[in-house]
């Protein structure tokens, strides 16, 4: 993926089987103000590479931190909301997973009321 560099001609260009941190990569792509459909792009490749990881079994950090940068650019996104729902559950944390699967409030929230009900 090539990402116009503002007011000039350079590209950086980003190769998906090798991308660096999301940290990096958000920082890149704010810094330049890139297009959205750069960002959509990055996304959807982002939610198949962790989708892999989770079918791999041995990456689930992996797996989450592309979830979790999905859903810092898109806090609704369904795809990246359920992958985070199945990863919890794969790792035994069910209240988290139920959590997940709450699309009408941020996990957050549904999460500490959950916990609260429990206490």
């Amino acid at each position: 993926m090539e990402i116009p560099l503002r007011d000039t001609d350079e590209v950086i260009e980003l190769d998906f089987d090798q991308l660096p941190e999301g940290d990096e990569v958000i920082s890149i792509l704010k810094q330049d103000h890139t297009q959205l459909h750069i960002w959509i792009a990055l996304a959807n490749h982002l939610l198949g590479r962790a989708c892999f990881c989770l079918l791999e079994g041995d990456k689930m950090d992996q797996a989450d931190a592309r979830f979790h940068f999905v859903l810092n650019q898109s806090p609704n996104n369904i795809p990246a909301l359920l992958g985070k729902s199945v990863l919890a559950t794969i790792l035994g944390n069910y209240l988290s997973s139920y959590a997940w699967n709450k699309p009408e409030s941020p996990k957050g929230a549904v999460l500490c009321e959950e916990v609260k009900a429990e206490l």
